[in-house]
């Protein structure tokens, strides 16, 4: 047993190195201000979404990093995108009108882009917040309207994100009743 035990904690060991030195390479990509706004821009977002499930406050910061970035050098899409991770850290942290404010704010740069894939992933976070809060009627009205938006494309993941939750608000709701 204790070999099993010594086993999985140097695996677990090796398994985190690569991660870290990943993102010590996106962090030079990053401060290096000769690359592409678009290229340090992908890798901040990169960084902060790395720290979403387990470092809500630290994706937080980055993300914030990311907008300044992105509103110095106009990029409305990367602004968007900002403000969604910002939604999804809020969001992790149970506090919920600061994810609705996040999610609204990106909704309505993405609507000004007109990036369907975008639009819909709002949607779909915000149908998630009202889900967390149990009001799921709200929830499947804007999961519907995310599906809307994503059916006519090839957005499978997108897809099978709403269907997913939509079945699950739908067990919700009979489940309570």
């Amino acid at each position: 047993m204790k070999r099993v035990y010594l086993l999985l904690m140097v695996l677990a060991g090796i398994a985190k190195k690569p991660v870290a030195q990943n993102l010590d390479s996106l962090w030079q990509v990053y401060n290096n201000k000769s690359q592409a706004d678009t290229n340090r821009l992908k890798t901040i977002h990169i960084i902060a979404f790395s720290y979403i499930n387990n470092k809500p406050d630290t994706t937080i910061i980055i993300a914030s990093q990311e907008l300044e970035l992105a509103i110095k050098t106009k990029q409305k899409l990367y602004q968007g995108k900002a403000h969604n991770i910002m939604g999804i850290s809020y969001m992790n942290k149970g506090e919920y009108p600061k994810a609705l404010e996040h999610y609204l704010v990106a909704l309505k740069l993405f609507e000004e882009i007109k990036n369907n894939k975008w639009i819909s992933s709002c949607y779909n976070n915000i149908g998630i917040v009202y889900s967390n809060q149990f009001n799921y009627k709200k929830s499947l009205e804007y999961y519907f309207k995310a599906l809307k938006i994503c059916e006519p494309s090839s957005e499978k993941n997108l897809l099978g994100f709403c269907y997913t939750n939509i079945g699950v608000t739908y067990f919700k709701l009979f489940d309570l009743n």
